[in-house]
C-alpha cells in the first residue's frame, strides 16, 4: 500500500519525505529563476514573491499530497503519536523550504539594492524609507526632527492667518477715528481656535516597521499641533501605545511601541481584526472634530477586510486618512485590500518617502 502511495506522490512530495535537501534546494533556484524576480517593485512584494518561487518548486502538490498521506496512514491504523511525530517533522520540512524561498527572494532584493545604492546617493528625504540601512536611519532622526520644526512653524504662520478672520467693519471704522476717518488700521474678527484631535491605527507589522518609526516619530514632535492625540498598534491584536509615546525620550517610546511591548509581533497583519478590536473598545476617541489617520499596506493575508469597521468610523470622524507605504500601482496586487479601504477614507497616499511623509502631513495638518 505504502509503495501504491509513493507512486502517486509528486516527485517533489517524495524528495521532502526523504529528506533530499539538495534537490529541493535545485528546485528552489531554478524556480527563483523563473518568478522573474526583477519584477519586485519594493521590498514589501517579497512575501508574494516567495511565494510564487515556492508554488514553482512544488511547495502546491506537496500540501495536495499531505491530504493523502494522511488518508493513507489512517487506513494503515498507525499509533496516534507516531502519525503526529512524522506530521510535525513533515510541517517543519515545509516551514524550511518556504524559508528557502524566501531567503532567495530577499537576497535577489538586497543584490538589486546594493547596485542602485552604487549608482546614486539620494537625498535621504526621497530614499525609500523601507530600504534604509542601520546608519542611515540613525541621520534620518535628526532629519525627522528637523522637519517637524519647519511644519510647525509653516503651520503656525498658515493657522494664525486664518484665524484673523473677516474684516470687521464696525471696529475698523471706530478705529478709524484715531486718524481723521481714514481706515489706516484693519480690524479683523478673531476666529476661536480649534485645534483637532488625532487617532492614529498604525500597522507595526515587520514589512511596515520602518516607516511606521519615522510616522510616529514625526507625529510624537508635532503633537502639541493638536488638542489631543491617541496612538494605538497593531499586527494582529490592537493596542494602545499612547502613554509609552507621553515619554519625554521620542526614540525610546517609538522603540517601545515597535518591539513588542504593546502588541505581538508574531502575528501576520489582520486589519479586518484590528479595526474590529478598535470599534468595539475605543470607537469613543473618534469623534466630529477627529483626523482618524491609518498607517499600513493594507496587505491582510486573506483575511476578513472589517471594512465595515472602517465606514462606521468614517461616519464619526471629520476625515479618515489612510497613508499607503507602497506605490499605487501596488494596490490590489496579491493580498493587498488596499482598493477596498481606500473607499472608506477622505484622502489615501502613497508614503515611500520621508519627503512623501511630509508633503502628505502639511496637507493633512493645514
Amino acid at each position: 500500500a505504502l509503495a501504491e502511495l509513493e507512486a502517486r506522490l509528486a516527485a517533489p512530495t517524495r524528495e521532502l519525505l526523504r529528506g533530499d535537501a539538495r534537490r529541493l534546494a535545485e528546485r528552489l533556484r531554478r524556480a527563483a529563476l523563473e518568478a522573474h524576480l526583477s519584477q519586485m517593485e519594493g521590498f514589501l512584494q517579497q512575501g508574494h514573491f516567495a511565494r510564487r518561487v515556492a508554488a514553482g518548486a512544488g511547495a502546491d502538490a506537496i500540501e495536495g499530497d499531505l491530504e493523502l498521506i494522511r488518508s493513507a496512514w489512517a487506513e494503515l491504523g498507525l499509533d496516534a503519536e507516531l502519525v503526529a511525530r512524522i506530521d510535525r517533522l513533515l510541517a517543519a520540512r515545509i516551514h524550511a523550504l518556504y524559508l528557502g524561498a524566501r531567503a532567495l527572494v530577499t537576497e535577489s532584493w538586497r543584490s538589486r539594492q546594493r547596485a542602485l545604492a552604487g549608482l546614486a546617493g539620494q537625498d535621504l528625504l526621497n530614499r525609500p524609507l523601507h530600504a534604509l540601512t542601520q546608519e542611515e536611519i540613525e541621520r534620518m532622526k535628526e532629519v525627522v526632527e528637523a522637519l517637524a520644526r519647519r511644519l510647525k512653524e509653516r503651520l503656525g504662520r498658515r493657522r494664525r492667518r486664518m484665524r484673523r478672520g473677516n474684516l470687521d467693519a464696525h471696529r475698523t471704522s471706530r478705529r478709524s477715528l484715531r486718524y481723521d476717518g481714514l481706515p489706516l488700521e484693519l480690524v479683523y474678527r478673531r476666529r476661536p481656535r480649534h485645534r483637532p484631535d488625532l487617532v492614529l491605527l498604525v500597522d507595526v507589522s515587520d514589512s511596515v516597521r520602518n516607516v511606521a518609526r519615522f510616522f510616529l516619530h514625526l507625529t510624537w514632535t508635532l503633537q502639541e499641533v493638536f488638542e489631543r492625540v491617541r496612538s494605538f498598534v497593531f499586527v494582529s491584536d490592537l493596542g494602545e501605545a499612547t502613554p509609552l509615546l507621553k515619554e519625554a525620550d521620542v526614540h525610546r517610546a517609538v522603540d517601545l511601541s515597535l518591539t513588542g511591548r504593546v502588541v505581538s509581533l508574531y502575528a501576520n497583519s489582520n486589519y479586518g481584526r484590528a479595526f474590529a478590536e478598535f470599534h468595539a473598545r475605543y470607537l469613543g476617541a473618534v469623534g466630529p472634530r477627529t483626523t482618524v489617520i491609518v498607517l499600513g499596506d493594507g496587505r491582510n493575508n486573506r483575511n476578513p477586510s472589517g471594512a465595515a469597521y472602517l465606514a462606521d468610523i468614517k461616519r464619526r470622524a471629520r476625515r479618515v486618512v489612510w497613508l499607503c507605504p507602497e506605490p499605487r500601482r501596488s494596490w490590489g496586487f496579491g493580498d493587498s485590500l488596499m482598493p477596498t479601504y481606500a473607499k472608506h477614507c477622505d484622502l489615501a497616499e502613497p508614503v515611500i518617502t520621508l519627503g512623501d511623509l511630509a508633503r502628505v502631513a502639511e496637507r493633512i495638518l493645514g
